[in-house]
């Protein structure tokens, strides 16, 4: 028969099937660091869906209140989600490598913050490849404004995630303590 683990707390919980498992803070940091790049934006998603535009609206239109647009959003989460998820597993990696340095205290983290910039610049880079091959004169300035707003925006992640990191690290220490 197969029974589900139970959840267990103090020092038996460093313990699995017997076998001794030392806890590492950074990977605590790294699954919150990836749930939050995967959740958060779907949370932005729902919220914004919930918002009820039909009420500014003069026009008289015919709908069916309700189920055609939870499928609809169901739908968006979904494909949102698909998106999102090598990002959230790039940015749980990258916490994991940087919280182990921080902890072992080689590094500041602040490299994890810059290529969360590199990141959000190739992705408009990509993004813009199509313009930028077919009409190179016309280019510079979309790469610069689009560029720019993606690496800062990528830097802007960068930090709110170093410090979510530095964070779980630091309350993780304070428990263990």
């Amino acid at each position: 028969m197969i029974r589900a683990p139970r959840l267990m707390r103090g020092p038996e919980a460093d313990n699995f099937q017997g076998v001794p498992v030392e806890r590492r803070p950074e990977a605590e940091a790294a699954v919150v660091n990836g749930l939050l790049v995967l959740l958060l934006p779907l949370a932005v998603l729902v919220a914004g869906n919930s918002i009820n535009l039909d009420d500014f609206d003069t026009s008289v239109t015919a709908d069916v209140p309700g189920a055609p647009r939870v499928w609809t959003v169901i739908w968006i989460l979904i494909r949102t989600s698909l998106v999102l998820f090598p990002f959230a597993l790039l940015a749980g990696w990258r916490t994991w490598v940087y919280a182990r340095r921080w902890c072992d205290q080689r590094e500041a983290g602040w490299r994890a913050v810059a290529e969360a910039g590199a990141c959000g610049l190739i992705l408009a880079l990509v993004y813009l490849a199509r313009g930028i091959v077919t009409r190179p004169a016309e280019a510079p300035p979309y790469v610069i404004v689009y560029g720019g707003a993606a690496l800062l925006v990528g830097v802007v992640v960068g930090v709110i995630l170093r410090m979510t990191a530095i964070l779980v690290l630091k309350v993780r220490k304070s428990a263990a303590a």
